[in-house]
């Protein structure tokens, strides 16, 4: 093997700390580090090299988390110029095509809409047609992505053209009923800007939170646009089911840490971040997916919330919640140096801190309670 050149080693150490900001949720860090390495490889002539599109291929993954699909789609046209036949490269461009297609935001009209939603779903079958030549020769990652294609294809297949044409006009063609508290809590009230410190895609968990009680709380009535025929669509048992399983996983948790009335202080909802807790700490990325919560969330939401929506009831009142449960009022620093546990609102403040001590402080709240 040839040895690197030296645009290619410097290139290489800025994938690195480009990946290590991405763990850290640091993504326009990761950014910065990804685009310096290509234009550092573009310079010397191999932006055609598998480094170049590996560097490429992670800012597209960065542009889908933060929505910025007009991005996202550009760079996998130059990338699937370089290497038509990557499977996930196009995976990774239906996507982008998808959310401009589905963007309420734009003011695309309905043909636009549609025809990205068609090249999207072009793009899946090709990637999966790519996968399936390959036969018996997939990894265990190649077969994972053409699982996670075939799924994908299946969700836009099932859209038709009231959808696109409901984006267009500006209307979601969808009339909502709130049966309980979600619609009291963000009635009147301003959202925060997103919060650099909790930037939406760390919040992944809290905005799943909010779709999934809210199908609980929500019954839709859609009129379609063409017939006028009513539709009633009703989630609220399955998504008892998803929650049920969740609660059912994490049932060794030992509730006393977190009262069901919570504190005095209920903002953010204490239901919401309860229940995102236990889906960050207590769910492997595997349960989450066996038991299907992001796929039911958007499909039981999509059309009354948006993320933005979502992210918003998540974090309203963030600031507030760092000033009301501060350790300077006699709140925890840690979960652990609790006496009774730490209230829904601090332990949403010492997770987004960073503390990593939950496991002893659930250990030492379910004693305490024990010598009540």
């Amino acid at each position: 093997m040839a040895d690197l050149s030296n645009a290619e080693r410097v290139a290489a150490r800025l994938k690195d700390e480009g990946n290590q900001a991405y763990r850290e949720s640091n993504y326009e860090e990761a950014l910065a580090k990804w685009g310096e390495g290509f234009a550092i490889l573009k310079i010397d002539g191999k932006e055609r090299s598998q480094l170049c599109i590996a560097l490429r291929s992670n800012a597209v993954m960065v542009f889908l988390k933060l929505s910025q699909y007009d991005y996202a789609e550009a760079d996998c046209n130059d990338i699937l110029e370089i290497d038509p036949m990557n499977a996930k490269i196009l995976a990774r461009r239906s996507a982008a095509r998808e959310g401009i297609a589905n963007n309420p935001g734009t003011g695309a009209l309905f043909d636009e809409r549609k025809n990205k939603h068609n090249l999207a779903v072009e793009d899946l079958k090709k990637a999966i047609e790519i996968l399936d030549e390959r036969g018996g020769d997939l990894n265990k990652t190649q077969k994972k992505l053409k699982e996670e294609c075939e799924k994908d294809l299946m969700y836009l297949l099932r859209r038709d053209d009231e959808h696109y044409t409901r984006l267009a006009e500006g209307t979601d063609g969808m009339k909502h009923h709130m049966i309980s508290g979600f619609a009291d809590f963000a009635n009147g009230r301003t959202p925060l800007p997103e919060n650099p410190r909790i930037p939406m895609p760390s919040m992944k968990e809290e905005m799943l939170a909010v779709r999934l009680l809210m199908s609980l709380e929500t019954t839709q009535t859609r009129k379609n646009l063409s017939d006028g025929i009513i539709e009633e669509l009703d989630f609220r048992e399955e998504g008892r089911d998803v929650l049920n399983k969740i609660l059912t996983t994490v049932a060794q948790v030992p509730y006393c840490l977190f009262p069901a009335t919570g504190s005095n202080d209920k903002s953010p909802p204490i239901t919401v971040h309860l229940l995102a807790f236990y889906m960050r700490v207590c769910l492997s990325e595997k349960a989450k997916e066996k038991f299907g919560i992001e796929d039911f969330c958007k499909r039981a939401t999509e059309h009354i919330i948006s993320d933005k929506d979502a992210y918003a009831i998540a974090t309203f009142a963030y600031k507030e919640i760092e000033e009301v449960h501060s350790p300077l009022r006699g709140h925890a620093k840690t979960f652990i140096n609790s006496s009774k546990g730490p209230c829904m609102p601090c332990s949403f403040r010492l997770t987004r801190e960073g503390k990593d001590d939950w496991g002893e402080g659930l250990q030492q709240g379910k004693l305490k309670h024990s010598q009540v």
